[in-house]
């Protein structure tokens, strides 16, 4: 079955397509930067600020971290998976 690029849409949990994954060099997933305008069905964690940056930080419905820039309206995402491979990676064995 072939599908289309979806254009006007913007990037949601049902439309993963319209973000940019980001992997580390060793291949494992650091994340996930959705564009301006995406929603998200979300719980209200916190906000921080820092000088000129302010961030909302929430999860989504299935309780993965969530952070969006006041400056860009972007926002990131963090697996508990990419936790993981990153807690691993930073030696929490060791």
């Amino acid at each position: 079955m072939k599908t289309k690029k979806l254009k006007s849409k913007p990037a949601t949990s049902a439309n993963p397509k319209a973000s940019a994954e980001l992997r580390s060099k060793d291949g494992f997933g650091i994340g996930r930067v959705y564009p301006k305008g995406s929603m998200f069905l979300r719980t209200h964690v916190g906000t921080a600020e820092d000088g000129k940056l302010k961030y909302e930080m929430a999860t989504n419905m299935n309780g993965t971290p969530i952070i969006e820039s006041k400056q860009t309206g972007k926002w990131f995402s963090l697996s508990w998976q990419d936790i993981l491979n990153l807690a691993e990676k930073s030696g929490i064995d060791a």
